[in-house]
């Protein structure tokens, strides 16, 4: 149920980010600690190279986790910069 939930939290992670959620740095910070929890559990099963192909994958997606959370804050300070003026193209 551990892969299946942090499975789901990327996921949701990557629909949050598409949609430019104010906030996906929160889901994100969530994610990261998730993949990393995983990735603990499924190095338990080092035997099983399944298992550590799954670490591997929880680590370095918990690496781009983490940065799309402390990066998320400049993002959404640039956003805000957006006047009316910009979308009049509509």
């Amino acid at each position: 149920s551990m892969m299946r939930d942090c499975a789901e939290m990327c996921m949701m992670c990557v629909n949050m980010i598409n949609d430019g959620s104010e906030f996906m740095g929160n889901a994100c910070s969530l994610c990261a600690e998730m993949c990393d929890r995983t990735a603990i559990t499924c190095e338990q099963m080092s035997e099983d190279p399944t298992m550590r192909f799954c670490a591997a994958i929880c680590r370095k997606c918990a690496e781009h986790c983490k940065a799309m959370a402390l990066n998320s804050a400049s993002y959404f300070r640039r956003a805000s910069l957006v006047t009316e003026d910009v979308l009049s193209f509509r």
